[in-house]
């Protein structure tokens, strides 16, 4: 079972991997893909459209992901915290938050005092001066 996971996801990093290097130009595609008209190379010629800018080309070639206009109060609060009668994602309480010994001040779990550790930071600055 193990064996028959690890074999679908490593042909799909190699798909995913021949699809990058034939996107970024790095290796030429798989055989069954490859054609070249050795006829068609001598022919080409190149385009030029007088009078285009450089602006000009570049908005065209480029899409830029821009939005268009700012999202309202109201959308974005209501991506941030759900809308209640589709999704709703409530405020959860904090449960790693403790109250210092030696000061009395709440801190969370794993973390240093803020006020102690600014006393001991003024303390410090003192000593050295």
């Amino acid at each position: 079972m193990a064996n028959g996971i690890l074999s679908r996801l490593y042909r799909a990093f190699k798909r995913f991997d021949q699809a990058v290097d034939i996107l970024l130009g790095r290796s030429l595609p798989p055989g069954h893909l490859l054609a070249i008209d050795c006829n068609a190379l001598s022919h080409v010629q190149p385009t030029i459209i007088p009078g285009r800018s450089l602006k000009d080309i570049l908005n065209d070639a480029i899409l830029w992901a821009v939005p268009k206009k700012r999202r309202t109060i109201e959308k974005r609060l209501n991506r941030r915290f759900g809308v209640p009668k589709y999704n709703w994602k409530p405020h959860v309480p904090k449960t790693n938050i403790i109250m210092c010994r030696k000061c009395g001040h709440d801190y969370e779990v794993n973390t240093l005092c803020g006020y102690c550790y600014e006393k001991v930071k003024l303390e410090t600055k003192e000593f050295k001066e």
